[in-house]
């Protein structure tokens, strides 16, 4: 039986009183709000491949990031963004049934914090978008999200070569493509569409001479598809 019906009370009133008696023994997070490359990769892939939820059983609000799982080199180096962003190490474990990784922080403000960044309607998946806002703060900071997509949602191929994004919100896929034409990179815009199935929006890189463009001018953090990237050359 839980502690709440054991003692006739709600949930929270407990923690309320335990934290007031014994204090607050899990650190606050810290939120470093400053627009550089390693927040905008963190607001890219949060955008791409993230989720926030509140877990009635632990009473805990949680923010999840699901890699894939020959990305847990990438998933390390998003822990320690994690840690620089928010002042706390996340949970990381590999899922080995479902074949990916997951990073994992808990905490009620920090679904306050990303909206900063990004809005989204109903249905995270198809809605997710960047407010006006965050277009509006650097290269840098916009650099880090076209990473931080593309590791998310994106693929990097070395035969044509190509690099692609694809989602189903049609306002984060224009927004990936304008930032690529901030950056000067040309792109062509397709529309995946399948019966019952949301449209599917996909941008791609696919002139080697834009790839090696975005190569220079954007690069990868995630060593796969950075080794990926690397091999791609232009024919002479």
């Amino acid at each position: 039986m839980e502690i709440g019906a054991r003692l006739h009370r709600r949930k929270n009133v407990i923690y309320y009183h335990v934290r007031k008696r014994f204090g607050l023994k899990i650190a606050k997070l810290t939120f470093d709000g400053r627009p550089n490359r390693r927040l905008g990769e963190f607001i890219g892939l949060y955008a791409s491949d993230g989720s926030f939820s509140f877990d009635p059983k632990s009473y805990h609000y949680k923010l999840s990031l699901a890699l894939s799982q020959n990305q847990l080199d990438y998933a390390k180096i998003v822990s320690r963004m994690m840690i620089n962003i928010f002042g706390k190490r996340p949970r990381l474990w590999i899922d080995k049934e479902k074949h990916y990784i997951i990073l994992r922080l808990y905490g009620r403000d920090i679904l306050r914090f990303l909206k900063k960044f990004i809005y989204w309607r109903g249905d995270k998946t198809h809605t997710i978008a960047l407010r006006a806002k965050t277009l509006r703060l650097g290269k840098p900071f916009l650099r880090g999200i076209v990473r931080g997509l593309v590791a998310g949602d994106g693929w990097v191929a070395r035969r044509g070569p190509r690099i692609g994004f694809g989602v189903t919100s049609r306002r984060l896929a224009s927004q990936y493509r304008d930032m690529l034409n901030l950056f000067r990179i040309e792109t062509r815009w397709r529309e995946a569409k399948k019966r019952g199935r949301k449209t599917l929006y996909v941008v791609q890189v696919s002139r080697k001479s834009e790839v090696e463009k975005f190569k220079l001018r954007i690069g990868m953090t995630d060593p796969v598809k950075n080794r990926v990237l690397g091999a791609t050359q232009l024919r002479r």
